[in-house]
């Protein structure tokens, strides 16, 4: 497995003398965090349904709310040709943050829709709405500084809420031998995407048969992809194991799926207000 992986794999095959790592070491799982789009110009202007950016930075950054925690980037050209993509029905919502103005006038909470972008001209035009506070964790400490007085400036940064919240959560799956156990969310990802991970859908790790036990059916391995986490067990007997994944949901924060769990299976999620047990069938599992 790869060790920047936003992956953590503690695993025990019972009744195989198998150990990965202990299982008690496993991280705690993470608060939940929103995404946020980062958009940097050297001039612009905000009247009426129109945001003009002048001088955009050619590459869009993305990251958590704590913008110590970078995650990666995009060409500008790219966000805005994917926009619609990205953000489907739902506008997303904004702060534009002018640079050394006055307090009366350095902050537009904003609502963004039909982004055209000019690579000649490095022109970022936007179709606006304002907005006088907004739901997004990671805009609200803006809200207390928006105001009106926003018109022309210039350089600033824009911050585009993702609309989605990603969070790490740790399952505890015990599985029965030769059980299988599905996990299928219907409202988020898994996200497997960090720098040098291995690619969604890719076996990122499997538990190996033990040396003295040559000639016998392994302990069983585990499948992750975007869409599935998928844990088997062996013949030799059952297996625990610990997984820290990193999921990707909608802003509500509650993510929503279908447990496959055979008889003698048990699933227990950390990551929200407190453990979750899935039982066989749909599940919520709420992140904030």
């Amino acid at each position: 497995m790869n060790p920047r992986s936003r992956l953590l794999l503690a695993a025990t095959a019972l009744g195989a003398a198998v150990s990965l790592a202990p299982a008690a070491t496993a991280a705690a799982a993470p608060a939940p965090t929103s995404n946020l789009y980062l958009q940097q110009a050297q001039s612009g202007v905000l009247r009426g349904s129109t945001l003009v950016l002048r001088g955009v930075a050619p590459r869009t950054t993305t990251f958590t709310d704590r913008p110590q925690r970078v995650g990666s980037a995009e060409t500008t050209r790219a966000f805005a040709s994917g926009f619609a993509r990205t953000f489907g029905a739902d506008p997303p919502n904004a702060a534009l943050e002018v640079t050394d103005a006055p307090a009366s006038r350095d902050v537009a909470l904003l609502e963004l829709r039909r982004p055209r972008y000019d690579a000649h001209t490095h022109t970022l035009t936007y179709r606006v709405r304002r907005l006088t506070t907004t739901k997004s964790p990671s805009l609200h400490s803006f809200v207390p500084r928006a105001d009106r007085g926003v018109t022309t400036f210039g350089r600033a940064s824009l911050f585009i809420d993702s609309g989605t919240v990603e969070a790490g959560l740790l399952f505890t799956v015990t599985a029965p031998a030769a059980g299988t156990v599905g996990i299928s969310p219907s409202n988020g990802t898994f996200d497997f995407n960090a720098p040098d991970s291995s690619p969604p859908g890719s076996q990122v790790d499997s538990i190996q048969e033990p040396a003295n036990q040559v000639g016998q059916t392994g302990v069983g391995g585990i499948t992750l992809g975007p869409s599935a986490l998928t844990v088997v067990a062996g013949q030799l007997g059952p297996i625990s194991v610990q997984l820290l994944v990193s999921v990707v949901v909608p802003a509500s924060g509650t993510l929503t799926g279908t447990a496959s769990l055979p008889a003698g299976a048990t699933v227990t999620v950390q990551g929200g207000p407190g453990p979750v047990t899935l039982t066989n069938g749909p599940f919520r599992i709420p992140l904030g």
